[in-house]
């Protein structure tokens, strides 16, 4: 009979408290898995978009030197600076194209849709409670 093991049960004074902090705790968490989730998302954006910039810069390099062997020797005397007008049409241009650049979100991660579906349950659960 000692191959068995002994369960012991201890008694909660308020259980529906206790019920409640843990799944306050519980709701916590997974939000705060979904925001690393979505950091790692953001983190994996970065990195595609730091390698896109490399190859760009090397690019440009390349096609640099390929002007300077192109382009004849000439001497420059010293430019004067002009004051330039601002346009707002390049402004607003410009403001458009960082617009469009935010609204390219990648889809959700599939871990994140799984931790929001958990989260619900979390939340339906504890709406039961109050």
């Amino acid at each position: 009979m000692k191959a068995q093991k002994e369960m012991f049960f201890m008694h909660i004074p308020e259980p529906l408290i206790v019920q409640r902090a843990v799944l306050e705790s519980s709701r916590e968490t997974i939000r705060f898995m979904q925001q690393y989730e979505q950091i790692k998302g953001i983190r994996i954006v970065k990195a595609k978009k730091i390698l896109e910039l490399k190859r760009q810069l090397k690019d440009i390099g390349k096609m640099m030197q390929e002007l300077k062997a192109r382009m004849p020797e000439v001497t420059v005397s010293k430019p004067h600076h002009h004051a330039r007008p601002s346009q707002p049409e390049e402004v607003h241009q410009q403001h458009q194209r960082e617009s469009r650049q935010k609204k390219d979100v990648p889809r959700k991660l599939s871990e994140l849709e799984r931790l929001e579906a958990e989260l619900g349950e979390v939340e339906r659960k504890l709406g039961k409670l109050r």
